[in-house]
Order: C-alpha cells, then sequence, then structure tokens
C-alpha cells in the first residue's frame, strides 16, 4: 500500500494498481527515490476530487462504470497524459473526437499530443477562421500558427480549384439546357427535369464550398 498525499488529506492505495497503470508511478515507488523509501506520494497543486476519479478508471471494481465525458476530459487527459497513462489517454482523445472543434481543442490537442484530433481540428479551424477568436490564435505558439497557416494555404488552393471546376460547369449549362429540351421549345420556356438536376448540383456546391 502507499499513501498518497494531495490537498493536505492521505489517500491509502494499493501501490500495484499505480505501478501498473503508470510507467511516472512506477518509477517513484519502484526507483529508489524518496517515495520508495517511504512508500508515500505527495500531489502538489492536484485536486483530490479529480484524483479519485482517476482512481476510478484504475481499479478493477470501478473502472468498467466509469466514463469520460464532457465534464471530465480536459482533466482526465491532463492526469493521464502526465503519468503517461497511454491507452487511458487514446479513450481521451477517441472522445474528443466526437465533439465539436474549436481553436482551444485545436490547442489541447497539440498540448497532449493527440495527432488525430490536432489534424481534425486544424483543418476545421483553417475552413472557419473567421469565426475564431483572433487574439488567442495571435497569442498561440508559433508552431502551431505555422501548421495553421500552412493548412488554410491548402484550404484556399481547393476552394480555388473547386471554384474553377463550378466555372466550367456554369459554361457548360447553356448546351445542357439547349440539348435536353424538347424540339421546337424555346430555352427560356422551360427546363426538363435532367436540366434542373444540373442547375441544383451546381447550386448546391455553391452553398457548401
Amino acid at each position: 500500500m502507499v499513501s498518497v498525499s494531495i490537498e493536505g488529506e492521505s489517500i491509502i492505495v494499493p501501490s500495484g494498481i499505480l505501478e501498473a497503470a503508470s510507467p511516472v508511478f512506477a518509477s517513484m515507488l519502484t526507483g529508489g527515490m524518496k517515495e520508495t523509501i517511504e512508500q508515500a506520494i505527495c500531489l502538489p497543486g492536484k485536486r483530490k476530487r479529480d484524483f479519485e476519479d482517476v482512481l476510478g478508471f484504475l481499479r478493477p471494481g470501478s473502472s468498467r462504470t466509469m466514463q469520460i465525458n464532457e465534464k471530465n476530459v480536459d482533466y482526465l487527459l491532463q492526469w493521464f497524459d502526465e503519468y503517461q497513462m497511454l491507452d487511458l489517454k487514446s479513450e481521451c482523445e477517441e472522445f474528443l473526437l466526437t465533439l465539436p472543434c474549436s481553436f482551444d481543442r485545436l490547442l489541447q490537442a497539440k498540448q497532449h499530443g493527440l495527432q488525430k484530433q490536432c489534424a481534425r481540428c486544424l483543418q476545421e479551424v483553417a475552413r472557419n477562421f473567421e469565426n475564431e477568436p483572433i487574439e488567442a490564435i495571435v497569442e498561440a505558439s508559433p508552431d502551431v500558427l505555422r501548421q495553421l497557416l500552412l493548412v488554410m494555404q491548402q484550404c484556399q488552393r481547393e476552394r480555388a480549384a473547386k471554384a474553377q471546376e463550378l466555372e466550367a460547369q456554369v459554361r457548360d449549362l447553356p448546351s445542357v439546357l439547349f440539348y435536353s429540351l424538347p424540339k421546337g421549345c424555346r430555352p427560356d420556356e422551360r427546363i426538363d427535369g435532367l436540366a434542373k438536376i444540373k442547375l441544383q448540383d451546381v447550386v448546391a456546391q455553391i452553398k457548401f464550398r
């Protein structure tokens, strides 16, 4: 057993649970450091409530009932990353992939090395740059800004290519309209089903480009 001191209180925890889940805790308890001799760990700056939630994911009896959700994912991710609980960290990332992207989520993914989430948020933030907080972006790390600018450039190239494709489709519309009309009918009198589908397709692409 090991005594964990947190927020001025001591919690008695089976040392094997911490050692099996975290290389960091294992090093503390078996690496000949002070914690090894005293079988005691001090966690300054940590919250007892958060640690108890972490223990819930580690204990065999409660781990199956614990769930990552919007209320706990942020502080659990910090714990799982700091103490190298990689499987649980991956679970946090999988949950975050179901939430909307934002610049804050991008910074979080970068900080904790969540590659899938980082790539996803880079794309979304770049596409919706006008809706993001400019001040936060300016104050971000140079590496995040560099990556974001590269993705924005790629998005601009994709939009330019899409615009050229749409222009070509629009140029083709007069002939499509003419040849899909019955003989003897002027193009401005009636648009049949084929022409309508063509127009609707182009309009939809313009709306969502």
